[in-house]
């Protein structure tokens, strides 16, 4: 099989979405699949770039095209790039933020439909659009209105025959759309620890302060911490729980926290002192926070539980065979409550007693999902080529 993904934009550890598309492409490939990508509004160029990436061995054919080129011009030379490939089949990684800066891509419908003519065409719905939940703010809201129309145009112009995405809560919108989307569970970012990585990590964690206890639990939070996320009830059960088996705790944060991580760590220092060693690393190389979630002992998830299933951190810890822990519940699906069949996801809830020991103990050997994914993805499209969605 033959494929192009389309996505944003694909500057490696720059744009989620891209290393999730770069990942995927690698895997096809290495599956004896054939597969490319068109990163059709990267913002991290300013003139178009035909090269190759690569992941964890696999060569990958890349066409990047910057954001200030005009629409015109990009689907141009996109679409001459991929006639000249040939592929079987488009795959379209859709985030509504990642074909304009405000969420707004009007008319992307029609340029995308321009582009891909009459191929097969598959959607992943990594986002939908805002005040997909309730709660939302009116902006958000309204903001939303709009989005869903581009969404909803989209799809009439485009007549995937494969669609799919991350989380029941946007299956759900979907389905009110009338359209019958598929589950494709998330996978990591991250590729699996090599040779060294995990040595490397505990060195540098050693830098930060005195080498902690081998009993203590390193707990850690990966990417941005959310400014609704509020830890302190399930550290001061955790900490209950480490005191009876005199054991400490070690809270590890590293990735792009964004503009709420500098005042939460904060706050978690002044509220528990010295019981509670954080550690601050920020920005690190892929081979370093692979060998950091290979040392961990439990990761905590900032994003809500209802759409925990499109968190890219909570798929890195679940890859690297952590129990993840999700204290969020501020943003209530829109329809039923999310289940999920994996048994070392936990949501926490305050007013409820919590089984730490049970799931400490859930800590496995680490077991990338990656590659029953790709087969998982590859298996849905063989099977629309004969029966169409649309």
């Amino acid at each position: 099989m033959r494929i192009v993904f389309i996505c944003g934009g694909i500057e490696p550890g720059k744009d989620g979405v891209g290393d999730y598309t770069r990942r995927l492409a690698g895997e096809l490939i290495r599956g004896n699949h054939e597969a490319a990508v068109v990163a059709l509004n990267d913002r991290f160029i300013t003139e178009p770039v035909d090269c190759e990436q690569e992941s964890e061995g696999a060569p990958i054919r890349v066409l990047r095209l910057p954001g200030r080129l005009p629409w015109t011009a990009r689907i141009a030379c996109a679409r001459g790039w991929i006639d000249r490939y040939g592929p079987d089949w488009i795959s379209l990684q859709f985030v509504i933020f990642g074909y304009h800066p405000k969420g707004l891509p009007l008319g992307l419908g029609h340029r995308l439909k321009i582009l891909i003519g009459d191929r097969d065409t598959h959607i992943m719905f990594h986002e939908l659009w805002l005040g997909c939940a309730k709660g939302g703010s009116w902006k958000n809201r309204l903001l939303g209105v709009v989005q869903r129309q581009i969404v909803r145009d989209l799809l009439q112009q485009v007549r995937p025959a494969v669609v799919q995405s991350h989380t029941a809560l946007f299956i759900d919108e979907l389905k009110h759309m009338g359209v019958a989307a598929q589950h494709l569970p998330l996978f990591g970012s991250i590729p699996p620890a090599r040779e060294g990585d995990s040595r490397a990590a505990r060195e540098i964690l050693a830098r930060h302060g005195p080498e902690w206890n081998p009993d203590s639990v390193i707990a850690g939070v990966f990417g941005t911490i959310y400014p609704e996320w509020d830890p302190h009830p399930m550290l001061g059960s955790l900490l209950d729980h480490l005191a009876k088996e005199r054991r400490s705790l070690v809270l590890v944060a590293f990735g792009q926290g964004g503009a709420a991580a500098v005042s939460c760590l904060g706050e978690i220092r002044s509220r528990w002192g010295a019981q509670i060693r954080v550690i601050e690393l920020g920005m690190q190389s892929e081979r370093l926070i692979s060998g950091l979630l290979s040392l961990l002992d439990l990761g905590l998830a900032t994003s809500p539980w209802s759409i925990i299933g499109k968190s890219s951190t909570a798929a890195a810890f679940l890859d690297f065979g952590l129990p993840v822990l999700v204290t969020r519940n501020d943003v209530p699906a829109s329809g039923e409550d999310e289940v999920y069949d994996d048994e070392r996801l936990f949501r926490f809830e305050p007013e409820m007693p919590f089984g730490w020991t049970g799931a400490l103990a859930k800590r496995a050997s680490p077991h990338p999902r990656l590659p029953e994914i790709a087969t998982q993805f590859a298996a849905s499209l063989g099977q629309a080529h004969r029966n169409p969605l649309l």
